[in-house]
């Protein structure tokens, strides 16, 4: 059965994995969720204690429950639509994301794999004035991460 608790930890850890929030904006998400506890469970208490990434993907890795994939994967194209919004210069980077994802097999199931793979090389070779337009590439990778970061039901974390 998925658990909205559980999704919510594993989006948090995957968004910090990938660069989209940093380890205070997760303890603070962590900190958050402890105030409103009577008993908060050890593993929110380990990432509100964490001095490293890799010891809040842990602790998160081991909340009940199963996570909404589509869900965590919405709160990532959230997060990079949402950072590609602010930072344009990021486009290069937030498509590497996309390209290791879709060739790693863990992207959403129904997202379009030539779509993943293709923005990379898209935008660096518009960057490089070698074939296209880098404010289309960007466009379009925008449209996509726009598109894949809306699930019924989800809330932006």
């Amino acid at each position: 059965m998925l658990n909205e608790t559980k999704t919510t930890a594993v989006a948090w850890a995957r968004q910090l994995t990938v660069g989209i929030v940093t380890l205070p904006d997760v303890q603070a998400w962590a900190d958050e969720q402890i105030a409103a506890m009577d008993e908060p469970p050890y593993w929110l208490i380990a990432v509100s204690m964490a001095t490293r990434n890799e010891e809040v993907v842990d602790a998160c890795e081991t909340a009940p429950g199963v996570p909404d994939m589509h869900r965590v994967w919405a709160a990532l194209m959230f997060g990079w639509s949402q950072l590609l919004e602010r930072e344009p210069q990021q486009d290069s980077e937030i498509a590497r994301q996309l390209y290791f994802m879709a060739v790693s097999g863990d992207g959403p199931p129904t997202a379009s794999f030539g779509e993943m793979v293709s923005f990379w090389d898209a935008i660096d070779l518009a960057r490089e004035d070698i074939h296209g337009d880098r404010r289309v590439e960007r466009a379009k990778l925008g449209a996509f991460l726009r598109r894949w970061s809306r699930v019924e039901g989800f809330a932006a974390s």
